[in-house]
């Protein structure tokens, strides 16, 4: 075939996501595979072994049991806690059913433990965290609802103080949608991973997390891109919405967000696009 008849084969990745003053900056190898990032000037690597499963991102340290998922999750020491570590059961559609984190306080080397558990709908997404924390005198339950896109379109936040007996309504998170890429899915697929549901977290890119605690969050990636956010507590209530722009390829570039407060914050994407004959 004559060479001005060949139809070139275009990629894109992220390679930014500017939040206000806030900067993220990813970089990758010659396969395009993520390999590092730098979050608020502070920069994080990604390793993988012979397999191309990650055995570290940032300051966590994977492990794996004999089906490739992953059995443990260890973080290192900072100056508030050490002895920081997670395990994960899992379910007969090697979906997590358990985790139970531990961690240390520096000062007091009093321990502490986070036990979740996790419902999932017939999508295999994750529908109930039911969340207890040896800190607390009460247990947390977080139900996940999705729209047609697969995204969540409403989390509702409860609260037990009678050992899980009755869960009383804390809070209610309403999403809308647009009908555009998520350049968070973009860039996990980037890792090797097309779960949306991941243990993962790219900074400023995912968009729910259902548990209640910092330690090894769950990280949403929505197939689309948030429009609106409604927020409804006891005693308070907020709203943002967010007005974009996209590229060729059906990805933000940039985002004005308007708050419920008045305020007008903004966000911008960057890409690489690389054209392959």
């Amino acid at each position: 075939m004559p060479q001005n008849d060949i139809i070139p084969t275009q990629s894109i990745k992220l390679t930014g996501v500017i939040t206000g003053t806030l900067e993220t900056l990813f970089n990758y190898d010659e396969n395009d595979r993520l390999t590092s990032y730098t979050y608020s000037g502070v920069p994080s690597n990604i390793i993988y072994d012979s397999e191309g499963k990650i055995i570290q991102f940032s300051n966590y340290t994977y492990n794996y049991d004999s089906l490739d998922r992953v059995s443990g999750v260890t973080q290192t020491n900072s100056a508030l806690f050490t002895n920081i570590a997670t395990n994960y059961t899992y379910n007969n559609n090697n979906l997590v059913l358990t985790s139970y984190t531990h961690y240390t306080y520096s000062s007091s080397g009093t321990t502490n433990y986070i036990e979740r558990q996790y419902e999932y709908n017939t999508d295999n997404k994750i529908t109930t965290v039911t969340e207890t924390a040896s800190e607390n005198s009460y247990s947390t339950k977080v139900k996940l609802f999705y729209n047609t896109q697969g995204n969540v379109s409403q989390i509702i936040n409860e609260a037990s103080y009678d050992n899980g007996l009755t869960y009383t309504i804390t809070e209610t998170q309403t999403f809308s949608y647009d009908n555009k890429k998520n350049p968070g899915i973009l860039t996990l697929n980037k890792l090797g991973i097309d779960n949306p549901q991941s243990i993962f977290n790219l900074a400023e890119l995912y968009d729910q997390s259902p548990e209640n605690y910092v330690f090894f969050r769950t990280c949403i990636y929505n197939n689309n891109n948030i429009t609106q956010v409604a927020i409804q507590g006891d005693s308070y209530s907020s709203l943002k919405e967010y007005d974009y722009v996209y590229n060729e390829f059906d990805y933000p570039i940039s985002a004005e967000v308007t708050h419920s407060n008045g305020d007008v914050t903004s966000k911008n994407w960057i890409y690489e696009i690389t054209e392959t004959p």
